[in-house]
């Protein structure tokens, strides 16, 4: 048996969280590590699907380049695949010079969930992800 906390989402041995509020991409990454978890780190196409399939809007995930520019990092130190991404067409940008985080939003295109760069300082959703229980 694999089991999450009340109201997050059980998927392949992780737990994830969809927050209804919104905060800016430091306070977001903040309030899941208050919940022993952290900003998701998304690694491959299922886990995409998953995430997608769940939200609507614009999400912050844990996906950072405010270290060194273009030198994108995960949050749990997962390296960056560059195989194994989802940029929307023409993201990484890094607009007006200042877009460091990375949030998912809809894709009119394709009916699909995106990354884009952005401010950091822009207030959007969380997701969160931690381990599940394992009984």
């Amino acid at each position: 048996w694999e089991c999450c906390p009340k109201d997050w989402r059980l998927f392949k041995g992780s737990c994830y969280f969809f927050s209804s509020d919104s905060k800016d991409w430091q306070s977001s990454r903040d309030n899941c590590i208050s919940m022993e978890s952290d900003l998701v780190v998304i690694t491959n196409k299922e886990e995409q699907d998953f995430v997608k399939n769940r939200t609507n809007g614009w999400y912050w995930i844990g996906l950072t380049d405010q270290r060194k520019e273009d030198e994108w990092i995960w949050v749990d130190g997962t390296s960056y695949n560059t195989s194994v991404h989802f940029w929307a067409p023409g993201e990484p940008n890094n607009r007006n010079g200042n877009e460091g985080c990375v949030q998912i939003n809809p894709s009119k295109e394709k009916n699909d969930m995106l990354w884009n760069d952005n401010n950091c300082s822009y207030e959007f959703k969380r997701i969160c992800e931690t381990k599940s229980l394992s009984l």
